[in-house]
């Protein structure tokens, strides 16, 4: 008795009468304006309903497909980076998925579809930049990372229309695919059909040069290991000759950033390493290959001549791999890009979500009624007591002043 009397004193029991008053005033709120809570939730809610059903729906039509993989892909690895910065993308991308996604948003690929289905008067666009914009905006495109499977989507009023720029969307994509392996694969072969013309001049060359020097001399007969010095060395040489001419290809559609021209460069220094160490006299002298510098000063002429006229065959017989594989690659043009579903017209649509609209709208409305109610009860108990009606006055003066200096 004494402890509840203390605590009486102390105020407990006024605190905890304040807050079930507190409590029940607010109820008394929402009960006093529930007129005002409930037409304004249903009236959100019955405009929300109509303006939903108004909305023009909206289509999704879907296809999916499968673009070259590996060694098969005409834009995989460092050309397809290449060959994409040729239509205007900066792309850095680790697989060749990502590589067609970024083709498929390309100016070669969106202006098509543009053109194809006259977007420019469908979407009310005034140049062709907007044009693309509301192509890309319209354009949904994923890749499954574990499959590198490419689902091309394309949004649309029109459930048939969709289905046929989805599609399209594929076929541009195929026309660019081929078209930069083609022109690819043809710098390549018109590169090495020059280079292969100089090179079997200078085989020719070096053929009289042998020819001459036996005719003056007569036949000298090498060593084994002098055999193998000069071969080996030729070989080297060939392989660097050959390197400097793809990479000078390469220069001709690929910057010095490229991984595959900065992989080539790497194997170039590689090889002039190699060659630098076979023709140095300070090799190990287990080696099984003779150095050049401990070959008798008498066989030095000849060894050059000979030297030479394998280099020359060597190289020639390289670029004309190269040659005959560009040849092949340009005459077969790009690898398939393999369509797996095509598209149809959906019959289900993406939006507008009905349902979520209502939902949404009519919980928005009803909270902010909620809102409105207790303002509104703030307002009529403001303007009952003296000092805030004071105020009251205040602000609207000061309201009414804001406005006379605004006009």
């Amino acid at each position: 008795m004494v402890e509840n009397q203390e605590k009486n004193n102390l105020g407990y029991q006024n605190v905890s009468d304040d807050d079930e008053i507190n409590l029940l005033d607010l109820f008394i709120v929402l009960l006093k304006h529930k007129k005002l809570i409930f037409s304004i939730t249903f009236g959100v809610a019955v405009l929300s309903i109509i303006i939903s059903l108004l909305m023009t729906p909206v289509y999704e039509a879907k296809t999916t497909l499968m673009p070259p993989q590996g060694a098969e892909s005409s834009l995989s690895s460092a050309f397809a980076q290449t060959a994409a910065a040729a239509v205007g993308l900066g792309i850095s991308a680790k697989n060749p998925s990502e590589i067609y996604e970024n083709l498929l948003k390309s100016d070669f690929v969106v202006d098509r579809i543009i053109k194809q289905f006259n977007l420019m008067k469908l979407y009310k666009a005034k140049n062709i930049d907007s044009a693309r914009k509301a192509v890309l905006k319209h354009l949904d495109v994923q890749i499954d990372t574990k499959t590198g499977i490419i689902t091309v989507g394309y949004k649309d009023k029109n459930p048939a229309r969709s289905a046929q720029i989805a599609n399209a969307f594929v076929a541009a994509l195929r026309d660019l695919n081929n078209h930069l392996a083609i022109t690819k694969a043809s710098i390549d072969r018109k590169f090495f059909e020059s280079e292969l013309k100089k090179a079997y001049i200078k085989l020719v060359e070096a053929e009289k040069n042998v020819e001459n020097f036996q005719k003056k001399t007569g036949v000298i007969e090498l060593g084994e290991q002098t055999k193998a010095s000069i071969a080996s060395i030729a070989n080297l040489k060939a392989q660097i000759a050959v390197q400097e001419a793809q990479i000078a290809a390469m220069g001709t559609y690929a910057t010095p950033n490229n991984p595959a021209y900065q992989k080539a460069q790497a194997t170039l220094s590689s090889l002039r390493s190699q060659l630098s160490a076979l023709e140095s006299n300070t090799n190990n002298s287990n080696n099984a290959i003779t150095p050049l510098g401990k070959i008798p000063s008498l066989y030095g002429k000849y060894t050059n001549v000979v030297g030479e006229l394998g280099f020359r065959k060597t190289v020639y017989e390289m670029l004309l791999k190269l040659y005959e594989e560009a040849s092949v690659k340009e005459a077969k043009g790009a690898s398939l890009i393999q369509v797996i579903d095509k598209a149809t017209p959906p019959q289900i649509r993406i939006s507008p979500k009905r349902a979520l609209i209502v939902i949404v709208s009519t919980f928005a409305a009803f909270f902010l009624s909620i809102f409105v109610a207790f303002f509104k009860e703030f307002i009529e108990k403001a303007s009952q007591d003296e000092e805030n009606k004071e105020r009251m006055q205040l602000i609207k003066q000061y309201a009414s002043l804001r406005k006379k200096k605004n006009q």
